[in-house]
C-alpha cells in the first residue's frame, strides 16, 4: 500500500492539467505562465570582448541581470528582453516543471566532452530579418550543428509549443511559408535543421 501510495503521489505531482494540455493540441492560445519556459543559448564568456561588446550594444547583461545604457536603445529593440546570445534551441514551452528537470539531464549528457567552439564572425546587415543587424557566426568542425541537431531531437519534439505556434511571434525572414508552417507544426520552430544559423542579434 505504501508502494502505491507513492507511485500515486509521484505522478500526481508530475501531472499536468488536461484542459491545457488539449487548449494547446487543438490551437487555443494559453496563457503562457502556466507552462514552464526553455531555452538553449551560447554565451560567451562574461569578461571576453565579445561579449562586452554585444551586452554594450543590446543594454542589458545577462550575467549581472540588469540594464546597461546603450549608445543604440532606440534601435535595439526586441533583442534586448533576452541579451547577447546565439540560439542553439529557441524559447520553447514544456507542460510541467518535472519536463525540464528530465530535458536539463539530457542535455548535461549531449555538452560532455564537447570541445571549445572557435567561431569566425562577420557583421552583417539584414540579418536574419530585413530590419536587424547581426554578428553571423561561422563554426567549422560542426559542432554548434551537432548540438542544433541534438535539441531538434531532444527538445522541439518534446515542447508543448513555442512562441510561434502560441502565438507570441510570427516568421519574419523571407523563406518559404509552406516549409514555416511546416516546420512549426511538427517542430514548434520554423528555423530548424538546414535553416539553423548562428547568429548574435545586435540591433532589429
Amino acid at each position: 500500500v505504501d508502494f502505491m501510495e507513492g507511485q500515486y503521489q509521484r505522478i500526481k505531482a508530475s501531472s499536468t492539467d488536461a484542459q491545457l494540455v488539449m487548449d494547446i493540441y487543438h490551437r487555443r492560445k494559453p496563457s503562457l505562465d502556466k507552462l514552464t519556459p526553455f531555452a538553449v543559448f551560447l554565451i560567451p564568456e562574461a569578461e571576453s570582448p565579445l561579449y562586452q561588446f554585444g551586452a554594450q550594444a543590446i543594454g542589458y547583461d545577462v550575467y549581472d541581470n540588469r540594464q546597461i545604457l546603450s549608445p543604440w536603445a532606440s534601435c535595439v529593440g526586441d533583442a534586448s528582453e533576452y541579451g547577447f546570445h546565439l540560439t542553439i534551441a529557441d524559447v520553447l514551452y514544456l507542460y510541467h516543471p518535472r519536463d525540464l528537470d528530465l530535458l536539463m539531464k539530457e542535455i548535461e549528457f549531449v555538452i560532455q566532452g564537447i570541445p571549445p567552439i572557435k567561431l569566425e564572425f562577420q557583421l552583417k546587415e539584414g540579418f536574419p530579418n530585413k530590419s536587424s543587424l547581426s554578428i553571423v557566426c561561422e563554426e567549422s568542425t560542426g559542432v554548434l550543428e551537432y548540438l542544433h541537431y541534438e535539441m531538434v531531437a531532444r527538445c522541439y519534439r518534446s515542447a508543448a509549443g513555442s512562441n510561434y505556434d502560441l502565438g507570441v511571434t510570427k516568421p519574419d525572414r523571407s523563406d518559404s511559408s509552406a516549409r514555416s508552417n511546416w516546420m512549426i507544426q511538427r517542430y514548434h520552430a520554423p528555423y530548424v535543421l538546414q535553416k539553423f544559423q548562428p547568429h548574435f542579434t545586435l540591433l532589429t
